[in-house]
């Protein structure tokens, strides 16, 4: 039955299209937290100062909401029909840990050894343990989705397509208007998740699963119209737009306005999917910057380089002397390319250091 509704994958089937979103997002990830209140401080200084400042915020932060969901249904759009079993799934599972355990390491004792930071006996030994000491959230739960990936693939493709949009119309109910509704009056008073799960923000792994299965439905079912492309940005604009006057209008609403799994926000990975999906070309440069994003994930936001990058590097971003002029979004987006241009380039090293020892290895 699968295979009579299902297109297999070809290799060539990762388009530059989608290795271009990546890039985006990824960029986006690190305005996120240009905007965070333990790195940048943006949203806290926009809050106080107000004005064209906070409105400035409020547009390039909703807009911005997208790269988690994003992410997961790329993987759930490419591997719903590719991995069926642990052996499928153990390449990819071991390249994405191997990378997430030599950053952990690296990038710690680096930054230890050049009295860079100090790091307690506690801190040192968490380095070895990424996945046990959580030190990124979104890489311990993509591992931990990995490991569900040949398991949901085989349940998803028993499914017919109105069983699937069934499962999906009720998860989406379940993880993205229920953590909405429970903070509104009236609806908090007679609404409540409390023992069925916690949202967290949508940073959970009832979420990654949900987001990989909408990548799965998009990939099986959905077929973009080029007419179409255009109104799919026109849509990403609008709902960004609503959901920034409702946080800015709503108090209650503030709180779930930035979850990754609002409404909205699904709205606008939804749409940013289905626009890119359409974007046919080839490039190796996109290509090749796209496949280190992950390491400047790994990079900027490892717990020690955290400490170094805001309090040490762009000290002056948490600082409003930052924001008095006009030219302060140019500043943030120069900042942005930094952080991402030298994390793509020292993982690109890492590789072609990696490449030179597997071929002395081989020539031994």
């Amino acid at each position: 039955m699968m295979n009579v509704r299902m297109k297999s994958l070809s290799k060539n089937s990762r388009q530059s299209g989608f290795e271009l979103l990546r890039i985006l997002m990824m960029l986006q990830v690190v305005f996120l937290h240009v905007c965070s209140k333990e790195m940048g401080a943006f949203t806290q200084i926009a809050e106080k100062m107000g004005g064209s400042v906070q409105t400035a915020w409020s547009l390039s932060f909703f807009m911005s909401r997208c790269p988690v969901l994003v992410f997961v249904m790329i993987t759930g759009y490419f591997s719903v029909q590719k991995y069926h079993s642990w052996k499928d799934i153990f390449p990819k599972l071991k390249h994405t840990y191997g990378t997430m355990y030599f950053y952990s390491v690296m990038t710690g004792l680096v930054l230890l050894f050049t009295g860079c930071v100090a790091m307690t006996k506690g801190e040192i030994i968490s380095l070895f343990l990424p996945m046990l000491s959580d030190k990124w959230y979104f890489m311990t739960l993509y591992v931990l989705l990995l490991l569900f990936i040949p398991i949901m693939n085989r349940c998803l493709a028993t499914l017919s397509q109105k069983e699937y949009t069934g499962i999906l119309l009720l998860l989406f109910f379940l993880f993205s208007i229920m953590p909405v509704l429970t903070t509104i009056e009236p609806f908090d008073e007679f609404i409540s998740l409390y023992r069925i799960y916690k949202p967290n923000g949508g940073k959970g792994i009832y979420s990654f699963l949900f987001a990989y299965m909408i990548g799965g439905y998009l990939r099986l079912y959905v077929q973009p119209k080029k007419l179409q492309k255009g109104w799919y940005l026109v849509v990403f604009v609008l709902a960004g737009l609503v959901n920034a006057y409702l946080a800015l209008h709503c108090e209650e609403y503030y709180q779930v306005a930035p979850y990754n799994t609002n409404p909205f926000v699904l709205l606008q990975s939804v749409c940013l999917m289905l626009f890119f999906s359409n974007c046919h070309f080839q490039s190796r440069l996109v290509n090749s910057v796209a496949s280190s994003c992950m390491a400047v994930y790994m990079i900027h936001m490892h717990p020690q380089m955290i400490q170094v990058l805001w309090s040490k590097i762009f000290p002056m971003v948490r600082e409003y002397s930052f924001y008095q002029d006009g030219w302060y979004l140019l500043r943030i987006a120069g900042v942005i390319l930094a952080i991402f241009s030298v994390c793509i380039l020292i993982d690109k090293i890492r590789l072609f250091v990696c490449e030179l020892l597997i071929k002395n290895h081989h020539y031994h």
